[in-house]
């Protein structure tokens, strides 16, 4: 009696995904997308957050009076808006130097404003008396922070909310699969196997 060899556990395993993909594959693509953007910033944040906290702990506090915006001009879908792209501060022998943290705006301004670096207003930001954070590390660079943004980052839950989609997103892909790969469904749809 010749028996053909039983297949491998990932045999099995490749067989299985690729006939419950095939159902679900726009879904699957969907939540593959959202999976690679939730998983993708989480580096990116964990970084901002551990680069606030070690300024909060470690770094010199300092009221600055005489603050710098800049202003850039951007393009969107709803035509040209402004925002404070950069801040820089004068520090105790330092020189001016240019503040990290600064978010991007959730509020497009399209109102049209002085492009360039020039003293903060109201719809800028950062007015003075502006409180700044800075620590200065072994090798001689400078990072500096205001203290509304040194906080933001800090406490920012950002790297878990990634985690969290990502994750959620690969749990959706697996449930996909696993729907697909369920007779009942195969047949309701139209999907006959050869």
């Amino acid at each position: 009696m010749n028996r053909s060899p039983q297949p491998s556990h990932v045999e099995r395993l490749v067989r299985w995904v690729r006939r419950g993909a095939i159902p679900t594959m726009p879904l699957i693509f969907v939540a593959s997308f959202f999976a690679l953007l939730g998983f993708g910033f989480v580096p990116t944040d964990l970084g901002d957050r551990k680069e606030a906290r070690e300024v909060a702990a470690h770094g010199v506090q300092v009221i600055v009076t005489d603050p710098e915006v800049h202003v850039g001009k951007f393009q969107g879908r709803g035509g040209d808006y402004y925002e404070t792209d950069a801040v820089r501060v004068p520090l105790p022998d330092l020189g001016k130097v240019e503040l990290t943290g600064i978010p991007e705006s959730d509020d497009f301004d399209s109102r049209p404003m002085r492009l360039g670096w020039q003293p903060p207003t109201a719809r800028t930001g950062y007015l003075a008396p502006l409180d700044v954070t800075y620590l200065r590390h072994g090798d001689g660079t400078v990072r500096a922070m205001a203290r509304q943004d040194m906080k933001r980052l800090a406490t920012s839950r950002e790297p878990e909310k990634g985690l969290a989609i990502g994750l959620g997103m690969l749990a959706l892909i697996t449930l996909c699969i696993a729907a697909g790969n369920n007779d009942a469904l195969r047949r309701l749809i139209g999907i006959k196997d050869r």
